[in-house]
């Protein structure tokens, strides 16, 4: 049989039983449009959640130390803040850097009360890569660090211990004596050291604190979560070239934290796929009971056609052409559904044009996989088509 006459048989036959073909087909793009649409989601809610989650917290962090080996608390070596901005200049995947230089349990006084609690000295750029928000006022600039200026930006918690309330504008600390005043407050944070410090400018620390006259820290974000351990490798790389003392480094990042969030972002994706799968399946169980039904109704017709010369391969290619049919207007049915569905939610949810899209790649990969769906489930009946036995079935009522 020619392939012309294969195809008017098959639309004849799903235009004789268009309702049932239509209960199909309905199922089908109902399950490529779930698969789409939640997978797409998935793809939304993981970039979100990772953005949200890096940002707050430290996982994509960059910690690069230098150890104090001789045990006498002096550094033959500190990191400068060039050193800083080359780095993130040169170095792919990172987004911004700090150099750090600390004063642990120096004496804080408020109008609330003495607190003995952490000083940091930073750059500008120390809150973009600590994910620290300013809730009132601003945080440290470029100019208070050329000015040494005797200012600080106060964490959320400490705040209260000093102040008792949140500290008005241009309010004023006693830091080992010295006065600082107020210009910043930040929000409350995941990383619990930055609710409890005081972040002064990084040459305001090394001049009037003597344990943070040693910038011996230097943190730096990766961009991309998935991509630590090469951003950290590039990191090691350009201390190797440009430290003078690469073997007291210790550079490291919070690999349990990055873990964690791997873990729960597969088990989303793993949950929704599966979700979607499952879907994709009972379109295709109903893709199934569409043929045996037509089968059933067309027993006599199958039994009539082996008699006048159809043979095995004509029946089972007849079948499974009808099933294909099914299953590719189904699939393309259900790509154009998902991505209706995509456009919709995107507006409803305010979401930035091209965040929620439909890639072309999942497009084709979600109808390749519901037409080898329609077709697995398909197979059974289709097998059974081929099989009748001519007089058997033209004796069927």
């Amino acid at each position: 049989m020619i392939l012309s006459d294969h195809l008017l048989l098959v639309f004849g036959s799903l235009r004789a039983n268009l309702r049932r073909a239509a209960l199909a087909l309905v199922g089908l793009t109902c399950g490529v449009a779930a698969l789409l649409g939640l997978v797409s989601l998935g793809q939304l809610t993981r970039t979100q959640v990772v953005s949200s989650l890096t940002q707050m917290g430290t996982a994509t962090v960059i910690r690069v130390e230098i150890l104090d080996v001789a045990g006498k608390g002096l550094y033959s070596h500190q990191f400068s803040t060039d050193q800083a901005v080359r780095l993130v200049r040169t170095t792919p995947g990172l987004t911004a850097a700090s150099v750090e230089a600390s004063a642990w349990r120096a004496q804080l006084d408020g109008p609330a009360g003495t607190v003995f609690s952490h000083v940091i000295g930073v750059q500008p750029e120390y809150g973009a890569v600590m994910g620290l928000k300013v809730e009132a006022g601003r945080f440290i600039g470029q100019r208070d660090l050329d000015e040494a200026a005797p200012l600080a930006v106060i964490g959320a918690e400490l705040a209260q211990e000093l102040f008792g309330h949140d500290p008005p504008a241009g309010a004023k600390v006693t830091v080992e004596g010295e006065t600082y005043v107020i210009v910043g407050r930040l929000r409350p944070t995941p990383w619990e050291p930055g609710n409890l410090s005081l972040f002064v400018p990084l040459t305001t620390a090394q001049r009037r604190l003597t344990q943070a006259r040693y910038s011996q820290l230097l943190r730096a974000r990766a961009a991309d979560l998935d991509r630590m351990e090469e951003t950290l490798r590039a990191v090691t790389r350009f201390f190797k070239r440009h430290s003078p003392v690469f073997d007291q480094l210790e550079i490291s990042y919070n690999k349990a934290a990055v873990q964690s969030i791997r873990g729960s972002i597969t088990t989303l994706k793993v949950f929704l796929g599966a979700v979607g799968l499952l879907t994709l399946v009972l379109g295709g169980l109903g893709l199934m009971n569409t043929i045996l039904a037509s089968l059933a109704e067309r027993t006599r017709e199958i039994g009539l056609r082996r008699a006048v010369g159809a043979t095995v391969g004509d029946i089972f290619w007849q079948f499974l052409a009808e099933a294909a049919s099914l299953s590719l207007l189904g699939s393309l049915a259900g790509v154009i559904l998902g991505w209706v569905m995509l456009r919709l939610a995107g507006r409803l949810m305010h979401l930035d044009p091209g965040s929620l899209s439909l890639d072309p790649l999942l497009a084709a990969a979600a109808a390749g996989l519901t037409t080898l769906v329609g077709l697995g489930f398909s197979l059974s009946p289709v097998l059974k088509a081929a099989r009748l036995d001519a007089i058997q079935a033209l004796r069927y009522y």
